[in-house]
């Protein structure tokens, strides 16, 4: 690669986005969170119990909170057994919080927190020059007078991709285990080995909901 393309992709972009760890986690936060759905999207049929291109439509024309009502409910209905059914529930409730978790590192406004080497102004900085950190400002549903803002290190920040991740692992061995024990006749239809185990999972640690930081009290009059 010639010196001068080495050099415009290390000073890529040339504007202010955010910190590089941070920019980065958010990628593999957006990645693994399509793959995450993906699995819920395996789950769905078995409780919804449509032919799978009619549930694969109302799938895709739903938004998260019908999908998971439309499951919940159908495992009330559901010949699977009552552990099994504790599972999947575990699974849908994991995944609201993440999906909480995600749209607001997603959907949120960015701003900049500058440590003490960085240079605040865009005019005076180097090109490519990104601040310490980001921050996250959204707006609250219940008021849209009101900023929730959320401020987390990129240690906080890389464990919400991983636990994203370890759910996502937990949803793909619990729907071939399901489908193993529970759904002969689906999984036959994929032409595994007979020897083929699909142990049941253990269950992840639950993700924690992202809480915005307390606002700023208000000056009190003297």
């Amino acid at each position: 690669m010639p010196e001068e393309n080495i050099l415009r992709h290390e000073e890529w972009p040339a504007y202010r986005i955010g910190n590089r760890d941070y920019i980065h986690a958010l990628g593999v936060i957006s990645a693994v969170f399509n793959n995450l759905e993906f699995r819920l999207r395996s789950l769905f049929p078995m409780y919804v119990r449509r032919p799978l291109p009619v549930a694969y439509a109302l799938f895709a024309n739903s938004n998260n909170k019908r999908r998971l009502g439309l499951m919940r409910e159908g495992i009330n209905y559901s010949r699977h057994p009552d552990t099994i059914k504790d599972d999947v529930r575990y699974f849908l409730d994991c995944y609201k919080k993440c999906t909480d978790n995600r749209n607001v590192l997603m959907h949120s406004t960015v701003f900049f927190i500058f440590g003490p080497g960085d240079i605040s102004c865009p005019q005076l900085a180097p090109p490519g020059h990104q601040p310490e950190g980001v921050g996250f400002q959204k707006f609250a549903k219940d008021d849209p007078f009101r900023i929730n803002t959320y401020q987390l290190n990129i240690a906080e920040l890389r464990k919400h991709a991983d636990d994203l991740k370890a759910l996502e692992v937990y949803g793909d061995r619990l729907y071939w285990h399901i489908l193993k024990h529970y759904e002969p006749t689906w999984y036959q239809a994929w032409g595994f080995p007979e020897e083929a185990q699909h142990a049941l999972p253990n269950r992840p640690a639950p993700p924690n909901l992202l809480v915005p930081i307390p606002p700023d009290p208000m000056p009190q009059n003297k």
